[in-house]
């Protein structure tokens, strides 16, 4: 049986449905919201503020060929996944949690006990609190939902029961995007059953905007199972928004998720698939790329070339990344880019925690953020009444 995630001093803001609680998973603490650093892109040369440590991430992709490869004993796995993921693991701190998120990219679920209980070890071996798999190929649109619906619930069974068959950690259930909202609450229920009452929203790459529906039923389904102060919601795979028209400017839409009840946002690890023509564009395109920063003045991306554009907006005093790293393209400057956004989205969420704990109205901070939309912040408050006048 799951154990459960511990979470105290749970309180929501007055006019935003976000909220801000005390996590304890297996004695290691932190408060939320929160952002959760990649630990793929930790590096011993690069500090983070230390207001913004609490949980890390990191994800581990599998499709059926190398899933066969591995339980086939065909590739090692002690070199290549254990091995690898210790090393990431040894740049956090102990007193931080960790999650490994297992991605399985093929249309097809594994069947066969040796595949789930690899995937499963995986996992449990690298998290505090073991996620279910995550799933971006299975669902179909062509294919009737309802039976794939149980064929996805039986396959988080199996998972569930592998990973209890030796278990000392809180287990975290999976809501993908592909779930209609009216099977939202099945899912919550089966999860349920099984004492898991925290849960990661799989957002698959997409913005929240259309998925309010989904949202809204997850809360509901939260508030039917009275465990609306005792759930850990974490959402991953968010898409960061979308680029405005004639503007080098991104509208930064992921950092509004917290206020859909959200503890934690997780980077997105969804790759746009381009047609072959194009990619073979991308690969072949020389001169220097485009780089993409966090402004938390105005809550917008900047994604461009100039570096005179982001030298303006770039915290020199706020941040220990200096940023002569973005002068070259090489594996760090990708990192820090990562890195730099995480912290800065990082200390928004500190702030947050503040303004729920002094009554602050979000919703006016948020409105002081000239590239988000007069309707985006307005959008956010009818969400939390329409929650609230329903319950």
């Amino acid at each position: 049986m799951s154990k459960s995630i511990k979470i105290t001093k749970s309180k929501f803001a007055d006019d935003l449905n976000i909220k801000s609680q005390k996590i304890n998973i297996n004695g290691k603490k932190f408060k939320t919201p929160i952002k959760s650093v990649d630990m793929s892109n930790l590096r011993r040369d690069v500090s983070l503020n230390k207001n913004i440590k609490g949980i890390n991430e990191v994800f581990r992709t599998f499709n059926k060929n190398s899933l066969d490869e591995y339980t086939d004993g065909k590739k090692n796995e002690t070199e290549n996944i254990f091995k690898n993921l210790s090393t990431k693991t040894r740049k956090t701190l102990s007193n931080e949690v960790n999650m490994c998120f297992i991605l399985y990219e093929s249309p097809n679920l594994p069947t066969e006990e040796k595949h789930v209980n690899f995937l499963m070890n995986i996992s449990y071996t690298f998290s505090d609190a073991t996620p279910l798999p995550l799933l971006s190929s299975f669902f179909d649109e062509t294919k009737e939902f309802k039976a794939q619906f149980e064929q996805y619930m039986e396959f988080m069974k199996k998972c569930i029961e592998s990973i209890n068959r030796l278990n000392n950690k809180p287990i975290i259930g999976i809501i993908p995007f592909d779930i209609p909202s009216m099977f939202v609450p099945i899912l919550m229920d089966f999860y349920y059953s099984y004492n898991i009452t925290s849960f990661v929203y799989d957002f698959k790459g997409r913005v929240y905007v259309g998925n309010e529906g989904k949202l809204r039923e997850l809360m509901i389904s939260l508030n039917d199972l009275d465990i609306s102060d005792k759930t850990f919601l974490y959402s991953t795979n968010v898409n960061p928004g979308k680029m405005l028209k004639g503007a080098p400017i991104i509208r930064a839409t992921d950092v509004l998720i917290y206020n859909f009840g959200f503890d934690v946002i997780g980077d997105n690890h969804i790759r746009k698939k381009f047609p072959p023509d194009l990619v073979q564009k991308m690969k072949e395109r020389t001169g220097p790329k485009s780089i993409r920063l966090f402004n938390s003045q105005n809550y917008g991306y900047y994604k461009t070339m100039d570096l005179d554009v982001l030298n303006d907006m770039y915290p020199q005093d706020e941040t220990s990344i200096p940023f002569e790293t973005f002068k070259v393209d090489n594996a760090k400057s990708k990192q820090c880019q990562k890195l730099f956004n995480t912290e800065r989205i990082g200390l928004e969420a500190s702030k947050y925690q503040e303004m729920i704990s002094e009554n602050i109205q979000i919703s006016e901070y948020l409105s002081t953020k000239n590239i988000l939309r007069e309707q985006d912040i307005k959008g956010l408050i009818e969400f939390k009444r329409q929650i609230y006048s329903s319950l």
